[in-house]
């Protein structure tokens, strides 16, 4: 049944977007940051000037080991949707790491669902709501379409790898 729930939503969402150009851009109130609403991708918050957090030098990063393994092994499977707030400093911290991590284990962009929310969690399409998100970045894990685990902000440890390494064990 969740299966179901996910396919209606995404195909909802990707149809409700479609009319709309697949995101909006605006400025936030508060802080005058630009805000992504709806689904983007990793060369959208590359190329936009406003999101220099994307382009961090990563030189000194080392992924974790296991669970750039876990995740090799199961990529074919795997679908990652991640919510996350381009005005949140969570999401500025945790989302380049994320996408290094997710190059490195050759995961393919297809296997990968941007969607950007505003302040009050919410995207185009109702998906936020689908899905409970109340904070971000959230980043989900399905195999073969359906819910394996979740990441909120940074996990129970801190570290998101140590929190997906959990997650990809247990399938």
């Amino acid at each position: 049944m969740r299966l179901l729930t996910i396919i209606f939503c995404l195909l909802s969402f990707s149809l409700s977007s479609k009319a709309q150009g697949g995101y909006v851009s605006f400025k936030d109130s508060l802080s005058g940051q630009t805000i992504l609403q709806g689904i983007i991708s990793e060369e959208t918050l590359r190329n936009e000037a406003s999101f220099k957090w994307m382009n961090v030098s990563l030189s000194n990063y080392q992924p974790d080991s296991l669970a750039l393994k876990l995740l090799g092994k199961q990529k074919d499977s795997l679908h990652l949707l991640i919510f996350l707030g381009t005005w949140c400093e969570d999401s500025q911290q945790i989302i380049p790491k994320l996408f290094a991590l997710l190059h490195t284990a050759n995961i393919p962009k297809e296997k990968i669902s941007l969607l950007g929310v505003d302040r009050k969690k919410k995207t185009l399409g109702f998906l936020s709501e689908s899905f409970q998100i109340s904070r971000v970045p959230t980043i989900i894990i399905l195999k073969n379409g359906i819910e394996k685990g979740r990441i909120i902000e940074y996990g129970k440890y801190g570290n998101i790898e140590k929190d997906l390494r959990d997650i990809l064990q247990e399938l």
